[in-house]
């Protein structure tokens, strides 16, 4: 990323957001939108302007970038300017569907592992609050 950031001349931040189950749902999305008011905020101390901000995710990246967004307009907080999400897992309920079928006999992503995977983060838990007075939070 340090190249890419040379070459592209631009600031490029990679978070390291906390993992389940030492850190339950909503905890990632937390730390990711702290990270991204603060970047709102203080732009100037990573060589930007904060104009345009693209947000990049991949698997559970683009689902917590999602997140995030999604956070920002309930909280009246300026979106990115773009987001790119790759291979997101957006519907994680129990739907049946051809997809969720091929499940049962996929080599590599067992149906068991998936239904842990679901069970963790569509499962039932205790969501905390974050303040809803349309300020940015303090980093």
């Amino acid at each position: 990323m340090r190249d890419w950031a040379a070459k592209l001349d631009m600031p490029i931040l990679s978070i390291q957001y906390s993992l389940t189950p030492n850190a339950p749902f909503p905890r990632a999305i937390e730390e990711i939108f702290y990270v991204y008011c603060w970047i709102l905020k203080s732009g100037k101390l990573l060589g930007t302007t904060g104009e345009k901000i693209l947000m990049v995710g991949d698997s559970a990246g683009a689902n917590l970038n999602s997140a995030v967004v999604v956070k920002c307009i309930e909280m009246g907080i300026p979106v990115p300017h773009s987001m790119l999400t790759i291979y997101g897992l957006f519907l994680s309920n129990y739907a049946t569907m051809p997809s969720r079928m091929l499940g049962y006999v996929d080599i590599f992503l067992f149906y068991t592992h998936l239904d842990r995977i679901f069970k963790a983060y569509a499962g039932h838990f205790k969501q905390r609050q974050l303040k809803r007075d349309g300020r940015i939070p303090e980093a």
